[in-house]
This record gives structure tokens, sequence and C-alpha cells, in this order.
């Protein structure tokens, strides 16, 4: 977890003790407790989508606090997806840079959107804004910079400017090359003023999906 967001959250926390706002404490305190739980508990190697998700909605809950509820979140998630598994702490690295990155400084109406599917045997999974976005030349640095370094290549010449905020990214997408391949590694699209979509598929297995969980639509 980004040490910013952990210094953020108890900051939120100590600011609404002040004001004497005990549920909304509650709530917060509710999320990070559950977080910690989730990432300490290390005996597996995968977990399902749906441990996943809920992971990453304890961290949205505590960010709607910070940004004042001014975020709208939505899910899209095929039931046959909750029950695939996965490598872990994949997906919420992809969402804290949509609100930091992309959401942060923009003006009007924001939304991050995640979804979840299968088809054809994969887990498609895709995190979506309509944020700051990135021109195509600062795009195509991005790429080469994550894809060499999954690939462990020599650093480039020409480095991309901020490129310790892209440190997230490079990790998840390293992590994927390790696990799955080249065809598990991000894709990113982006257009300045218009959003950043970061997405990953990766093989299902038959053996341990099992879905049958509703289909989950909703802020």
């Amino acid at each position: 977890i980004n040490p910013h967001f952990l210094a953020n959250s108890f900051e939120l926390i100590r600011s609404l003790a002040i004001q004497g706002d005990r549920n909304d404490i509650e709530t917060i305190a509710e999320s990070l407790a559950m977080m910690y739980r989730y990432l300490l508990n290390d005996s597996q190697e995968k977990v399902t989508f749906e441990e996943e998700l809920a992971y990453v909605k304890n961290y949205i809950r505590i960010q709607e606090y910070r940004f004042k509820q001014s975020i709208q979140v939505l899910y899209r998630v095929d039931p046959l997806a909750l029950g695939c598994k996965m490598a872990r702490l994949l997906i919420q690295p992809l969402v804290e840079n949509a609100f930091i990155h992309g959401l942060e400084l923009k003006e009007g109406v924001r939304w991050i959107m995640l979804t979840g599917r299968v088809a054809d045997g994969r887990l498609f999974v895709e995190v979506k804004d309509n944020g700051m976005g990135m021109d195509w030349e600062r795009l195509s640095l991005l790429l080469e910079d994550i894809r060499d370094y999954a690939r462990g290549e020599r650093v480039l010449t020409k480095r991309l400017e901020g490129s310790r905020d892209s440190i997230g990214l490079k990790n998840i997408n390293k992590r994927l090359f390790l696990e799955y391949g080249e065809g598990g590694c991000l894709k990113i699209a982006s257009e300045p003023g218009r959003g950043t979509t970061v997405s990953f598929c990766i093989p299902v297995d038959e053996e341990e999906r099992d879905g049958g969980a509703e289909s989950d639509y909703r802020r």
C-alpha cells in the first residue's frame, strides 16, 4: 500500500474523530482492518476474483471519504468471474492510479468503472476512468518502460518523466509477465482529457472456476 495513502487515511480518521462523526470513523477503521487482514493472509498464492474485489472495495470506501463522494465508482462483474483464481493484489494499484493520476485534478463529472468478465476461457479485468489521460508520446514511453522492466531489460535511455509514479504499474506488469507470460501483460489505452483504460487478460483454469454469485453493477 502506498505510504501516502496510509498517512491520508489515518489523518482522515483523526479529523473525523475531532468532528465526532463516529459512524464514518467506524467505516474507515473497518475498511482498513479488512484490508490488512487480507494483506497479512498470505497462506494462498492465489485468491478468487471475488476476494480480490472485496479488497479493492474496501480501498475505494476509504478513498470515497477522502474525495467527499465526488467520484462515481461502477462495477460490471460477470458472475462467472467471481470464482476465477488469480494472483493477489493485482487490481488495487490500478484503481489507485485512476484516483490519483487520472481523477484527482479533473473537474466536473468523474468516474471509475471496474469490469470483470470471462470469455473464451480467459478472465478479463479492466479499470477505466474518464480522467486527465495522457498523450501518445507519454503513453508510448510508459508502455516501453513497463515492458522493459518486466523482461529485465536495460532501463530506457530517455527516462519517463515522473517514472516513480509508474512503479505500481511496472510491478504488476512484471508479476503478470512472470505468472502468465506475454499474453497476460497489461494493456493501456489513454487520450488527453478523455481518460485511461488499463486491462489484463489471464487464463482460467476450469477446475478453479465456480461462479454462481450475482452480478454486481452499482456504485
